[in-house]
């Protein structure tokens, strides 16, 4: 889920006319999708971690503290999140989880 969600932001930054928005955009999709299909879900997540409290921190002498913590709603469970998979890494239906166990013999359920 979070992976689609950083895609679709993706995918509307690309609307915006700034060269970083571009870069922010593609980094977004190719990042969620990474996170889709479960391959450097570690690397991926603190990307995103970093993105976010930048993200966060940018916002917030621009707009004030009320504004931030109604945009905050999208931004804080993507933080929670990252940090999650960051710490828990990938699930066995990752394709992370595929490499580390090559040749290793898992029940998934």
């Amino acid at each position: 889920m979070t992976g689609t969600v950083f895609f679709w932001e993706g995918l509307r930054l690309l609307l915006l006319p700034e060269t970083t928005a571009h870069f922010v955009a593609i980094s977004e999709m190719i990042g969620g999708l990474l996170l889709v299909f479960g391959l450097l879900t570690r690397i991926t997540a603190l990307y995103f971690i970093i993105q976010m409290i930048v993200a966060i921190l940018n916002t917030l002498p621009k707009t004030g503290a009320w504004t931030i913590l109604h945009e905050f709603r999208l931004e804080y469970p993507q933080l929670l999140t990252c940090l999650f998979l960051l710490l828990e890494g990938p699930g066995r239906r990752s394709i992370d989880f595929s490499v580390s166990t090559a040749g290793k013999v898992y029940r998934m359920n």
